[in-house]
């Protein structure tokens, strides 16, 4: 992972890329990790109006047995950096 402490599944859903998310989540990205900020990559969707990421990312966390739920942080500050910075 990058040096923010950002993961594949945060960088791509704050950055609105549809298509890598859910291929992230289909081949198993953990949606419950938190990034260096603090946040996870739905907290990430959220905040920057990323509707059909946030959509994604809630379908895997249906899927999750409620103890894997846990550790979801709702909160949160900007996002540190995109696919697309450099």
């Amino acid at each position: 992972a990058p040096r923010c402490g950002c993961t594949p599944l945060t960088l791509a859903a704050c950055s609105g890329d549809t298509g890598i998310t859910r291929a992230l989540l289909k081949r198993g990205a953990d949606a419950r990790k938190v990034s260096g900020s603090g946040r996870t990559a739905l907290t990430m969707a959220v905040e920057h109006g990323y509707t059909a990421i946030s959509e994604l990312i809630k379908q895997r966390m249906v899927q999750l047995k409620p103890a894997d739920r846990t550790n979801i942080r709702l909160t949160g500050t900007e996002c540190p950096t995109s696919l697309h910075d450099k």
